[in-house]
């Protein structure tokens, strides 16, 4: 008899523990990569209690001179999609969209990745990517469409 109570508080417990997967639409992850070219692309997943947050995190070339005209250039495009600055930060910045509801935008420079995990920053994808940039002036930024709730 406790054995079978048992078994049903945990099926309980779990049936309450339901995980929940958060992606971006991908219509905002096409519309953010057409800022520029992308150049690396890369989705991290992370766990919040019971919710997976899907992240695309890309390399976009915008085709400028420099990391500071960069994120400007990467700022600018997005804004004429409907992107608005929810928080700047320097090298960093926040954005939303009206349209895209639930969903941020993260613009960075490539030489800090202030918001990304270690393991993205070292993934192979985005260290020559990194390199290819460098080469072309420090022309690209790093974009994180990111979903929440």
């Amino acid at each position: 008899m406790l054995a079978v109570l048992g078994v049903s508080l945990t099926l309980t417990g779990c049936a309450l523990r339901e995980t929940v997967r958060l992606e971006a639409d991908p219509g905002a992850v096409i519309e953010a990569a057409g800022i520029g070219r992308v150049v690396a692309e890369v989705e991290t997943e992370e766990i919040y209690k019971n919710i997976v947050q899907v992240t695309d995190v890309m390399v976009v070339d915008v085709g400028t001179k420099g990391t500071s005209e960069a994120i400007a250039v990467a700022n600018q495009r997005l804004s004429e999609r409907g992107w608005r600055i929810v928080a700047p930060k320097g090298d960093f910045i926040h954005m939303e969209s009206a349209k895209w509801d639930q969903i941020s935008v993260w613009i960075e420079s490539l030489k800090g990745l202030n918001g990304l995990a270690d393991w993205v920053a070292e993934d192979p994808q985005i260290k020559k990517a990194k390199d290819v940039c460098r080469l072309r002036s420090d022309s690209c930024v790093l974009l994180s469409v990111i979903p929440y709730r």
